[in-house]
This record gives C-alpha cells, structure tokens and sequence, in this order.
C-alpha cells in the first residue's frame, strides 16, 4: 500500500501505525491548504517577514530566502516554517492582489478567462442595469475591423420599435438619430425641458427628402454643386446647379428648357468666335484675315459674293450685321443677300472702283435653343 494519495500526497494511515493522529492531522493540514486555495499573490520571489500561518504564495522562476530552490511551487507557512507543494495541470487558485482566479497549464498559472457568452449584463467602469445591459464610462470607445470593414448593427424586432442613436446632456435627451417608431430615417431635437422637434426625415417608400421644420429652406451639396429649396410643406424639389467661379463658364446645356451646364460657354473655330448664354442667347462674330477683291461688273457697279458659315449653328434665323471694310479705294459697303439659314449666310460686298478690295466682318445674334 502506498504511503500518500496519488493526486495531493496526502499521508494515508498505515496498518498497525502507532500515533495515527499525526498522520491523519497531517492530511488534514495539506487539504486546508490546498483546497479552495487562495493566494496572497502569485511570482513571488521574497518570503515576507511578517507571514502568518495559513499564508500561501505562489513561487517565481528564482525565489530567494527560505524559498531558494522551490521555483514554481505553493508556499504555506505552516509551524512557523515555509512548506512547499508542488501545483499539478488544472489547479486553480484565487490571486488576492490580482483580484483573478488562475489556472495552472502547461506549467504556467494563467488567469482564467470566463465565459462571456449570454450573460446578464457587463459594466466596464461603470454599473450595467436591466436597461443598460452593456455600461461603459470612459474616455471614448474604440470599435475597429478585424481585418476590412466593421460594422455596427442596431435591429429592431418590428417597424413600431426604435432603433437610434440618442446623444445626452446630463442624461437628458438632445438629439436622435435612427429609425423611431417606423421605418423613416429622421433626425430629432429638443431643446431643454421642451418637446422633440423632427429636424430631417428620409422616407424610403417615398423616396423623398423633408425637412422637418417646413419654411424656406434649402439644403446644398457643396462639393456635387447641387442646390436643393424647400417649399413651405418642408418638401425638396428638384435638385438645381450651384454655380461658382469654377463651374459659371463651361459648356452650356439644357434639358426641357432648364439649364443644365455653365452658364456662360465661349469657342472659336475656323468659322470664327461665338458665346452662348443659358438663357438660350447665342452671339457670332467673324472678321476674315485677308482681303477680297470686287470681281463682277454691273451697270458701273463692282461685287462680289462670299458664303460665311457660322461657328455655331442656330435654332432659328438669327439677326446679321454684315459690313466691308474699305481697304484700297472707292465707296464700298456690304450686306446679306437674301435670308441667313441657321448655319450661314450669304455676304454681299458693292463698290465703285474695279478691283476695289475690302475686309469682310460680320456679327450674328439668335438663339442656340
């Protein structure tokens, strides 16, 4: 039969032992110690001068002192003397200066992580309550990704529940946000000891935008250039260009007659110069280069005829002012023969004086809608 139990070495009583008392008071001894064991720390290296009996301590790497050479091992002070016992995988023990209970693996105390799983309530500086089953008093509250994006959930059980984000003062409500008691995006606010006003509502059946308080409003997206006005029911209409110094020149386009692009566009080709506006005014001009000769004859007249095409076309007959500046001698002076078309016209030069020269230029006003 052997001496001790396999497990905490307890001394067993032996056939025919005189003094059984002393083996039996001895197992009861460790048991004291060992069992619902609690420490006054754990690393210990230095056995303290003021232990009393029942202190126990959990052992370092390089204890000094009375500890010497009982690395990792239970300390009880016992008799006036330390006693050591040595911790076995799946111990346990109450670290009072960590505040923690510790398991013993692998060879290392490790603190004893509980299940977190469908607990009752958690307060992390703070109480938690039946209300406020997750309590947390601290500076901020940090909520990452564990490797792309995160996100944070708030679910309802029916569209007649809540669920928002409320922001306080004191505990006292100043501002919501979230889906309150239907399934309509809003925004609140109150000011204090008064009632919740609706600062914004996004209606997702509806597919409108309204602000709350109604009045002449209006909402912008700056960095898209768009403008969005209220009528008096606190309803959006349609959204509409901003215009700056860095959109107002620019293409102009437009839509059913409303105005879709800048406001003032300007080009030039081979045909000339032009400017449209978007009210719809469109303006050409043209002055040619080089000089043209009066090459026909009738009735002790000269002429001459030139197509001019414009450099942008017209929705309708715009108005011409043609003129030929005199560039060698006689009389000269120019005119449209006949009725422009929206795309040219044709320039008529007159003069006195055969092969007489001129310089044409012309200005056409119409609309490019």
């Amino acid at each position: 039969m052997p001496d001790t139990s396999p497990r905490l070495e307890l001394p067993y009583i032996q056939p025919s032992q005189a003094q059984k008392h002393v083996t039996h008071n001895e197992a009861l001894r460790l048991l004291d110690t060992l069992v619902q064991m609690v420490v006054r720390r754990l690393d210990a290296t230095d056995p303290p001068g003021d232990a009393a009996p029942g202190d126990v301590y959990g052992l370092g790497d390089a204890p000094i002192g009375s500890w010497a050479g009982q690395a990792g091992k239970i300390a009880f002070r016992e008799g006036g003397a330390w006693r050591f016992a040595a911790p076995q995988e799946g111990w346990r023990v109450w670290n009072v200066e960590a505040g923690h209970t510790h398991i013993y693996t692998s060879g290392l105390w490790k603190t004893e992580q509980p299940d977190l799983s469908d607990l009752d309530g958690v307060g992390i500086g703070t109480n938690a309550d039946a209300v406020n089953r997750l309590a947390v008093a601290a500076d901020a509250t940090l909520l990452t990704h564990a490797g792309a994006g995160h996100q944070l959930k708030l679910n309802k059980a029916r569209t007649s529940e809540t669920a928002s984000l409320l922001f306080q003062t004191g505990y006292d409500g100043r501002a919501e946000m979230g889906l309150a008691g239907d399934d309509t995006f809003s925004i609140k606010m109150r000011a204090p000891g008064s009632a919740w006003s609706e600062a914004l509502r996004l209606d997702p059946e509806a597919q409108t935008v309204t602000l709350g308080n109604g009045g002449d409003t209006e909402m912008r997206l700056a960095s898209a250039g768009l403008e969005c006005r209220l009528d008096d029911a606190g309803t959006f209409g349609d959204w509409q260009q901003v215009y700056h110094q860095g959109n107002a020149v620019g293409t102009v386009q437009q839509s059913a007659g409303a105005v879709t692009g800048a406001i003032v566009e300007r080009g030039t080709n081979a045909n000339g110069e032009y400017v449209r506006f978007a009210d719809g005014t469109q303006i050409c001009w043209f002055t040619k280069g080089s000089d043209s000769q009066l090459t026909g004859s009738s009735g002790g007249l000269f002429w001459a005829q030139e197509i001019c095409i414009f450099p942008a076309i017209f929705v309708d007959t715009p108005a011409v002012s043609p003129n030929a500046l005199d560039v060698s001698s006689g009389l000269y002076w120019g005119t449209a023969s006949g009725i422009p078309s929206a795309t040219s016209f044709t320039f008529e030069a007159i003069g006195t004086s055969d092969g007489g020269s001129y310089r044409l230029s012309y200005l056409a006003i119409g609309h490019w809608y």
